[in-house]
């Protein structure tokens, strides 16, 4: 039976997490006990709790567990060890494009632009913030960011070498469309596309 709100004070969550050896067992055992104790840093306080699963849970390995989803609550359920990790650390604030329950809180014309002003072109915005960029082409907000350079050309630059050279700085096709489209304009005309993406051959 669900606990009342409130029910799990600071004496009731150290209660719990004695019956327990590891966080990992804490968390199944007692998955509301154990977010709160998280959220209340009383979690660092259980020292015989074997720490070793959350140890691995670094800031980047947390970051890129929330880049797969949009909402905070999203987040916790797929991958709660990293979202008890996030949230005790206090870097959930930093990851912007997770919707905030309370708050409401997702991306923004002016959060996306807040970001991408800490490049200097489209590629280096891909690489480094595959998220906001990705939001700021779907709302067509990245054409506002005329401080990034888009690699524009002058007529007859694009030869086979040029466009090889600047289609090997994206994952995809989609991603070096967008970022230069005058250099994927040249290359799917005379069709080197499928030189520059090959597709892989599962064995």
């Amino acid at each position: 039976m669900d606990k009342p709100r409130g029910y799990w004070t600071e004496e009731r969550c150290l209660e719990e997490a004695k019956k327990y050896k590891t966080k990992k067992d804490f968390r199944v055992g007692n998955y509301s006990a154990y977010i709160i104790s998280c959220r209340n840093r009383w979690l660092e306080e259980y020292v015989w709790l074997d720490n070793t699963e959350v140890r691995k849970w670094t800031y980047e390995a947390c970051k890129e567990a929330a880049l797969k989803y949009t909402r905070r609550v999203d987040f916790q359920r797929g991958s709660n060890v990293a979202y008890g990790v996030s949230l005790r650390n206090g870097w959930l604030d930093e990851y912007e494009w997770l919707e905030d329950p309370v708050t409401k809180k997702k991306w923004t014309s002016e959060s996306c632009k807040k970001v991408a002003m800490k490049y200097n072109s489209v590629s280096e915005f891909l690489k480094h913030d595959k998220v906001a960029y990705n939001v700021a082409c779907k709302n067509g907000w990245i054409k506002e960011y005329d401080w990034l350079e888009r690699k524009i050309k002058s007529r007859g630059f694009w030869n086979y070498e040029h466009c090889k050279e600047e289609a090997e700085k994206y994952p995809s096709r989609l991603a070096f469309q967008k970022a230069c489209i005058g250099a994927y304009k040249v290359a799917r005309l005379n069709g080197w596309l499928d030189d520059f993406f090959v597709k892989k051959v599962k064995k």
